[in-house]
């Protein structure tokens, strides 16, 4: 895009630059005129009237102005092919995968990441369930953020109807604008992965289509837009953290036990050694050595 462009001219400016175009248009026609007229002879006078002359001016004014009205609009066409290409290539390959739900729980829009994250070409999305794509397990999930999301509106597909009874009998969800869940999504070859799914209502502004006025067409005006990413990778990070953490609570744990026995040990021998001792001062200093001990017994635990 130009960044250079001039900003459109208003009605008025248009009118005036286009007066303007005209009469130096009729000054060089004049002046053609005029050499022609010198060199055939005297010409006599003009047999246009005064107001066919007037509407002959008004009419190739307005022809200019028409031209430069063109003019603008072709250059704010382009400039709109050029945000719009831009715009293509952010929603294409944006690094999450971005898809319309219709009230139905049909896909009506998908960019190439999601097609890719789910490893199916993207015209086997369109008009397909997205929970076709979402593991057995976590499909409840997933109507529960709809029912929350969605609470008043209801849907004639039957599959989609039972799921949505079924999530409202259980516990309901916090409503909030837009609502994020973590659930396993299936690819196309069976295999599956971890991702967060982002969910936002659509308002009815937001989904006319030109055009409408049907019921089908009602039904299929986006109700959700939804975020997903592949968090596998943060989902191995989790399971890596959590294993070394038990493996350093249970060698903590064992060194507590070994340092807790060998406490024990040292008391008992102190012990034994003071029914041993036959002379008072040595006795009173084991019994007191062993008070020691279990002191620090008592601080370990």
């Amino acid at each position: 895009m130009n960044a250079n462009a001039s900003p459109p001219l208003s009605a008025a400016e248009r009118r005036a630059a286009a007066e303007t175009a005209y009469l130096q248009a009729s000054a060089r026609a004049a002046g053609t005129a005029a050499g022609v007229a010198g060199a055939a002879g005297p010409m006599g006078p003009p047999p246009t009237a005064e107001t066919t002359h007037a509407l002959l001016h008004e009419l190739q004014v307005h022809q200019i102005e028409l031209e430069m009205q063109n003019d603008e609009l072709r250059r704010a066409q382009e400039q709109t092919e050029t945000w719009r290409d831009h715009y293509l290539d952010l929603y294409e390959l944006a690094p999450a995968g971005y898809c319309s739900l219709s009230e139905t729980g049909l896909v009506l829009q998908a960019n190439l990441t999601l097609a890719t994250l789910l490893g199916v070409p993207r015209s086997e999305l369109l008009q397909k369930p997205l929970s076709r794509f979402i593991h057995g397990h976590d499909q409840d999930d997933f109507y529960r953020m709809a029912v929350a999301l969605l609470p008043s509106r209801e849907a004639d597909e039957p599959a989609w109807t039972r799921a949505v009874q079924r999530a409202k009998a259980a516990p309901a969800m916090p409503v909030d604008a837009a609502r994020s869940i973590e659930l396993r999504m299936q690819r196309g070859d069976g295999s599956h992965f971890w991702a967060q799914l982002v969910a936002k209502v659509v308002s009815d502004e937001d989904s006319i289509r030109p055009g409408g006025g049907t019921e089908r067409r009602r039904r299929e005006r986006p109700a959700l837009a939804l975020a997903l990413t592949d968090i596998g990778l943060l989902k191995q990070q989790q399971h890596d953290l959590q294993v070394a953490l038990a493996e350093q609570q249970a060698l903590l744990k064992e060194v507590h036990h070994r340092v807790k026995n060998n406490l024990q040990v040292v008391t008992s021998l102190l012990r034994l050694e003071a029914r041993r001792s036959s002379h008072a001062p040595i006795e009173a200093v084991l019994t007191d050595m062993q008070g020691r001990v279990r002191a620090m017994a008592l601080l370990h635990e």
